[in-house]
C-alpha cells in the first residue's frame, strides 16, 4: 500500500528507544561536530517489492516495509487476527493510494523494528493487506522524520541515526563523489525532489514502499502526449488489487536522481484515483457559492522507486530537509583466514 493520505488530525509518536553512538573515522565530519549517533539499525531483507525488515509484535515475528511514500503505521489484517487485537475507531483516517479509507485502529503492546523497541505503539488496520502474507504490517514516515534514515542499499542496512549533528556532515561512507539534494518535507512527512524524465524536469516522491518508479497517466500525458493506448504502453497489474486502479507501463529513455542518471527506465503509468477522490470529497455544496482555497492533492507526478533506489545509498536528513545520495558500494569480503601451517613431521 503506498502513499496514505491523512483526511483528519494527526498524532506524533516518539522512539522509545536508547542511542548507541557510532563513532565515525571520516574527514566529512568536522572536528567541531559531534560523531553520528544511530539510535537504532534493522537488515534490509529484501528489496524486491518493497523496502522489507524484521520486525515483532507482541512477541510474533514478522516483517514490515519502510514506506517513505506512506503516512503512519499499519499492520496487516492476517497479524491483527493473529494477535487477536481489538480494533476502535478515531476521528481521523488516511486514504489508501486508490482512495480508500482506513479509520480503524488497533495498539501494539510490545513492538519492535531492527533493534528499536516500543510500546503501546497505535497502528492502522486496513482491510487489505500487503499482497504476501509474511508481510505484517508498514512504517510510514510520520515516525520515520523524527531521526534521519541511511539507507544502504549496498550494504543491506538501515541506520536510523539522531538528528544533532552537524548540517551536511553525514557522509561517512566511502564514495568518490556525492550529490546534495535540498528536497521538500510535506505536512505528511513526505519527501518531494527534483528529477527528471527524458530531460524533462519533475518534481517526485522519494517511495521506498513502490517496487518501480512511476508516472500518473496525467502528468504522462500532458508531458509526453503518452496515454494508455498508445502504442509502446502495456497493460500491468491492479493497484492494490482494487479493480478502478488499472496500472500501465512504459520505457523511457533516462531518468535522473541526484545527478545519477539511469538508462532506459521501466515506469508504471497511474490512474490518479486519490486526487479523485480528495476533489469529490472537497466539492461545495450545489449553489453554496464557497470556493475552494486549498487544490486537493493527488499521486504525485512521478514516483521514485525501488527499482532506481536499491543501486544508490541513500541519507535521509529530515531535519536538514537535503538528501545526500551516491552509487550503491557493496562492502567487500572478508579477506580468508590462512591456514595454519603444518606441524612438525
Amino acid at each position: 500500500m503506498k502513499s496514505n493520505r491523512l483526511i483528519g488530525g494527526f498524532m506524533k509518536s516518539i522512539w522509545g528507544c536508547a542511542a548507541l553512538a557510532l563513532l565515525f573515522s571520516n574527514a566529512a565530519l568536522a572536528e567541531d561536530c559531534g560523531p553520528l549517533k544511530i539510535i537504532g539499525q534493522a537488515n534490509m531483507i529484501s528489496t524486491q517489492g518493497a523496502l522489507l525488515v524484521p520486525a515483532t509484535a507482541n512477541g510474533v515475528p514478522t516483517k514490515m516495509i519502510i514506506d517513505t511514500g506512506g503516512w503512519y503505521r499499519e499492520l496487516s489484517p492476517a497479524l491483527v487476527k493473529t494477535l487477536g487485537l481489538p480494533t476502535s475507531r478515531r476521528q481521523w483516517a488516511a486514504l489508501d493510494v486508490t482512495g480508500r479509507r482506513i479509520d480503524k485502529f488497533v495498539t501494539v503492546n510490545d513492538f519492535a523494528i531492527g533493534t528499536f523497541k516500543a510500546s503501546k505503539v497505535p497502528f492502522l488496520a486496513p482491510d487489505n493487506g500487503f499482497g504476501r502474507d509474511d508481510i505484517g504490517g508498514l512504517m510510514g514516515p510520520q515516525m520515520l522524520m523524527l531521526v534521519d534514515v541511511d539507507l544502504d542499499f549496498g550494504g543491506k542496512k538501515i541506520n536510523f541515526i539522531a538528528q544533532d549533528h552537524c548540517d551536511g556532515k553525514v557522509v561517512y561512507w566511502k564514495t568518490p563523489s556525492y550529490a546534495a539534494v535540498p528536497f521538500t518535507l510535506t505536512d505528511e512527512g513526505h519527501i518531494r525532489l527534483p528529477v527528471e524524465l527524458d530531460g524533462k524536469p519533475f518534481t517526485a516522491l522519494l517511495d521506498t514502499g513502490a517496487d518501480t518508479s512511476a508516472i500518473t497517466l496525467r502528468a504522462a500525458e500532458g508531458s509526453f502526449g503518452i496515454t494508455k493506448n498508445s502504442p509502446d504502453v502495456t497493460k500491468g497489474a491492479f493497484v492494490n488489487g482494487d479493480t478502478r486502479a488499472q496500472e500501465y507501463k512504459r520505457t523511457f529513455k533516462t531518468l535522473t536522481v541526484g545527478g545519477i542518471t539511469f538508462n532506459n527506465p521501466t515506469l508504471s503509468l497511474m490512474p490518479d484515483l486519490l486526487r479523485n477522490h480528495l476533489i469529490n470529497d472537497n466539492r461545495p455544496p450545489i449553489n453554496s457559492h464557497i470556493s475552494i482555497s486549498k487544490e486537493a492533492e493527488g499521486l504525485d507526478d512521478i514516483t521514485v522507486g525501488l527499482e532506481e533506489l536499491r543501486h544508490l545509498h541513500v541519507y535521509i536528513a529530515y531535519k536538514e530537509q537535503k538528501l545526500y545520495i551516491s552509487p550503491a558500494v557493496t562492502p567487500e569480503p572478508p579477506a580468508p583466514t590462512p591456514a595454519a601451517p603444518d606441524g612438525p613431521r
